[in-house]
């Protein structure tokens, strides 16, 4: 799960990972809110995309973007939802949770944007994850 297809620096990491799982065998499936220009190079790696919105969600916690996370990770039996930024990670660990999925966080940021509230809702969020992963020291 990642919030868009965008060309960025967390979407070409998440697009060389499911590009390198799927030639591994696995299969990947990977949901977002957005389509975009990455979305081509993961089709022709193998990657099924799923886009679970209209518009971009971003910086936000979505409880409808968690139920369409959850509802995907049920029907398609995955063994881990594996989530990047921001609005991703904070709707699949709610998601996690419902499907009953454990859930895997690469946090790409410090989030310097992020004030007290952001950081009130992210703590207990994180906390129910599987794993987070932190793309720095």
């Amino acid at each position: 799960m990642v919030d868009d297809l965008r060309i960025g620096g967390a979407q070409r990491q998440v697009a060389g990972l499911a590009g390198a799982l799927a030639s591994c065998g696995h299969t990947v499936v990977l949901a977002c809110t957005e389509d975009g220009p990455a979305g081509a190079e993961l089709a022709a790696a193998g990657v099924s995309i799923v886009v679970l919105g209209r518009h971009r969600v971003a910086r936000l916690v979505s409880p409808m973007l968690a139920l369409r996370i959850a509802r995907l990770a049920r029907v398609g039996r995955f063994d881990v939802v594996h989530a990047h930024v921001h609005a991703a990670t904070m709707a699949a660990a709610l998601a996690g949770r419902l499907a009953r999925v454990p859930v895997v966080v690469t946090e790409h940021s410090m989030a310097s944007w992020r004030g007290p509230l952001a950081r009130a809702y992210s703590r207990p969020l994180y906390r129910r994850c599987a794993l987070v992963l932190a793309v720095s020291e």
